[in-house]
């Protein structure tokens, strides 16, 4: 059957931790035919996306050709993943990922001859222009408490890491995957055998 919500924030007045679940969620974690085993579903949701739609420079303004984007789901409390949310949230970042999470990496960085890292869309505030996207999938934040700032262990992917990191990671101006700076620099163009789809993290792929 369907899992009993166990979410809850603090909160900011008495301290008081309550359950967060909206009540679209209750609705359909209480409703019969939704039921989890019964139906062969597992109805998720999105804690954060995260897009840096350009890049600033310094005379020119913001390059807004190339756009980065990434999906962190965010576990407060010291909460881990269950079975079906890394079943999920695995799929999706697969789906999702432009940027080789370790197959085209050596020490880190990209090996010779490696695969286009971007895939092409078009942006509704450039006028349906075409930008160069660089998604990295899915992430997990682990907090101890309910926020970076009342927790004493913060985790990204099971990595531990500081305020100062994660504000860098969310910003892109360390790189999600190996938390090292990210260079800006412009992007190659599309080719015509860009692949689709690209590996998951392992971190998703059955931790």
């Amino acid at each position: 059957m369907t899992t009993a919500w166990r979410e809850t924030v603090d909160c900011p007045r008495c301290g008081w931790r309550v359950s967060s679940e909206q009540p679209i969620k209750a609705w359909i974690r209480g409703h019969g035919d939704l039921d989890s085993r019964q139906a062969c579903l597992c109805i998720g949701d999105c804690d954060l996306w995260v897009q840096k739609y350009g890049i600033r420079a310094h005379h020119t303004g913001i390059d807004r050709s190339v756009m980065y984007i990434m999906l962190v789901e965010v576990k407060t409390h010291g909460r881990t993943l269950d079975d079906p949310q890394r079943e999920l949230l695995g799929i999706v970042s697969e789906l999702l990922r432009t940027k080789p999470y370790k197959e085209q990496r050596a020490d880190g960085r990209f090996i010779t001859g490696h695969g286009q890292n971007v895939r092409v869309v078009r942006s509704y505030a450039r006028g349906r222009r075409p930008i160069q996207l660089h998604c990295y999938g899915v992430h997990v934040l682990t907090l101890s408490g309910s926020t970076p700032e009342d927790s004493k262990r913060i985790t990204w992917d099971l990595a531990e890491v500081t305020k100062e990191q994660l504000v860098g990671i969310l910003r892109y101006d360390l790189d999600p995957d190996t938390l090292r700076p990210i260079d800006h620099r412009s992007h190659k163009k599309r080719t015509a055998d860009m692949p689709a789809l690209f590996p998951v993290a392992d971190l998703l792929r059955g931790a």
